[in-house]
């Protein structure tokens, strides 16, 4: 069976990684599935004899543009040492993808984004503003609104001003595929409550789910909040700062989701909670991690990052933002996250416990929440993405890395970075 985070392999019942395939480490002249066109039959036309078959006109093959490096300012800088994980990431400089804006979308993605096989095509679930839509295609570059008219596409979870969470902004950061039910989402999204004031907002998880592959869904449920936090009050959080805890992103391990998150009770830094997947949308059915391992805890209880802030820290600032998967190519769980100088990649043999020191794949020019204030370039939300794999909770050795790019204070929009994993 093709070990994807939307089946379970009965041969693997514990969902650990597989270990590293053939392919790793073997140099390519070309990227794999980088999902701009396939290389097909030379592009020759084809006469067809015969008094009622008129010729053929000459096939178009598309042909996948050159890799270009790294823009200089982008390029990471960092020593390398043997708390690092034994491979490393190569971005490739960036590539426009399909653009949103045709179907009214700007400000784009919002979080990390999630990638569902839908039979031969994707649904690709991506949060714009402050609601989640849902595209549809055969790749990234050939992708439609599910819903809409005129082209404009149609939300399909926004906020929900009557509900106790969630009333400002509601946006998926995990779409899981139940393999018992080929019908059946379980979405887990997150949620922002903002203060009369409009200075920083609370943030939480909430978790819904969907019959009919995620055109419509249910009434959500809070799973996950900050450690410390009660429900939103109609006041400023704490220094007019984000509280609370949200940017969720999700693998299947076994039985379990496990789900990463940021938390900013303390400092903003990626914990992990789990939960069965019968159960994900029960808050009781939740477990999140400690010092101790997993343990029950109301939505507020107490957990331990699994991922820290980077050093130095002066530089980096946070850890935030994670994007998961389980990588075929070295039988490893990757996450990509972003801090405020660098996106970094870790890994992890089971999930719960990480490289002690990450790798810097893409630098900064500046301090992202100093670009973002001036209006400057930026980069943010990065989702790790192999077309071949079709799915964003498994990579294999080469893909792309999803983000948004802002230049010159406009909407930001959505690029890929062409990855390929190296033997370090």
């Amino acid at each position: 069976m093709r070990h994807t985070m939307t089946e379970r392999d009965p041969s693997n019942p514990e969902g650990n990684p597989p270990e590293p395939s053939d392919y790793y480490y073997v140099r390519k002249d070309v990227l794999v599935g980088l999902g701009l066109a396939a290389l097909g039959a030379a592009g020759v036309g084809i006469y067809l004899a015969g008094r009622d078959r008129p010729p053929q006109q000459p096939r178009t093959v598309e042909v996948p543009e050159p890799l270009q490096p790294l823009p200089r300012n982008l390029q990471p800088e960092q020593v390398r040492t043997s708390e690092m994980p034994p491979f490393t990431m190569q971005l490739y400089r960036e590539r426009d993808l399909i653009p949103l804006d045709q179907f009214g979308l700007g400000w784009v993605p919002d979080t990390h984004t999630s990638i569902v096989p839908n039979g031969q095509d994707i649904d690709v679930f991506v949060v714009a503003g402050k609601s989640t839509y849902l595209l549809r295609g055969p790749d990234l570059q050939h992708l439609k609104p599910h819903q809409g008219e005129n082209r404009r596409a149609k939300p399909v979870l926004g906020p929900e001003p009557r509900d106790s969470f969630g009333r400002d902004y509601r946006g998926f950061g995990a779409v899981l595929a139940d393999p018992k039910d080929p019908q059946k989402r379980i979405g887990i999204f997150h949620g922002e409550d903002h203060p009369p004031s409009g200075k920083g907002y609370y943030a939480s998880v909430g978790v819904t789910l969907s019959r009919d592959k995620g055109a419509t869904w249910g009434k959500a449920s809070k799973v996950i909040g900050g450690w410390y936090e009660s429900k939103p009050k109609d006041v400023p959080p704490r220094n007019n700062e984000v509280t609370g805890a949200g940017q969720p992103s999700a693998v299947i391990k076994g039985d379990d989701i496990y789900l990463y998150y940021a938390d900013w009770s303390r400092s903003a830094e990626i914990h992990l909670a789990k939960v069965p997947f019968a159960k994900a949308d029960d808050p009781n059915a939740w477990e999140k991690h400690t010092k101790n391992g997993f343990v029950k805890a109301d939505i507020y209880g107490s957990s331990n990052a699994v991922v820290e802030t980077p050093t130095p820290q002066r530089e980096t600032r946070y850890a935030a933002l994670p994007s998961v998967s389980i990588d075929k190519a070295t039988g490893s769980f990757l996450m990509v996250f972003e801090s405020d100088n660098a996106f970094y990649l870790t890994s992890s043999q089971n999930g719960i416990t990480w490289a002690k020191q990450p790798i810097q794949i893409l630098k900064f020019p500046e301090s992202t929440q100093v670009a973002r204030q001036e209006g400057r370039l930026w980069y943010s939300y990065p989702t790790l993405f192999s077309p071949q794999e079709k799915t964003d909770q498994t990579t294999s050795q080469t893909g792309y890395l999803i983000a948004s790019k802002s230049e010159r204070g406009e909407a930001h929009h959505m690029v890929g970075f062409p990855f390929e994993i190296k033997k370090a």
